[in-house]
C-alpha cells in the first residue's frame, strides 16, 4: 500500500475529527512477530492482532489553536494480519489498512470499543471516514 495514501488518510481523519493540524502521529507497519510481542508486552494478550494504539498526549482540538502542538501517539498496524483480513472480507489491502488506521487513530482520540454498542459506533465511524475519504479522492 502506498505510504502516501496512509499519510493523506491520517491527516484527513484528524481533520474530520477536529484535531489541530500541528499534532504529530506515528504510524508503524510491522509483521506478526513484532505485533505479537507488543500485544503480549503491553496488553498481556498472546498472539498477533491487527492494530494497537499507544496514546501519548491529549489531542488539541482545531477550535482551540492555543493548545498548540502535541504528540498524539503511535498506531501500529500488522500488515500480515491486515492482508489476511482483507482477503477474508473481500476488500483491497489498502482499504483494510486504512480502516485499521482509522480504528487506531480513533483509539488515540479516546474512542472505546469495549462494549458491543461502543464497538458498533466506532466501526460505523471508521466506515464513514473511509467512504468520505474515497469520495473526496474521486472528486
Amino acid at each position: 500500500m502506498p505510504l502516501r495514501a496512509a499519510r493523506k488518510f491520517a491527516r484527513f481523519v484528524l481533520a474530520r475529527e477536529g484535531i489541530a493540524p500541528e499534532c504529530e502521529l506515528s504510524v508503524v507497519f510491522c509483521d506478526e512477530e513484532t505485533i505479537s510481542a507488543l500485544n503480549q508486552q503491553f496488553l498481556n494478550q498472546a498472539g498477533p492482532t491487527d492494530v494497537i494504539s499507544f496514546p501519548l498526549d491529549e489531542a488539541p482540538r482545531a477550535s482551540m489553536p492555543d493548545e498548540g502542538w502535541a504528540v498524539l501517539g503511535d498506531v501500529v498496524i500488522c500488515t500480515d494480519v491486515a492482508l489476511a483480513q482483507a482477503k477474508r472480507r473481500g476488500i483491497t489491502l489498502e482499504d483494510e489498512t486504512l480502516d485499521l488506521l482509522a480504528h487506531g487513530i480513533l483509539h488515540l482520540l479516546g474512542c472505546d470499543d469495549a462494549s458491543p454498542h461502543a464497538r458498533r459506533k466506532m466501526l460505523r465511524r471508521q466506515k464513514e471516514l473511509l467512504e468520505e475519504f474515497k469520495r473526496a479522492a474521486d472528486a
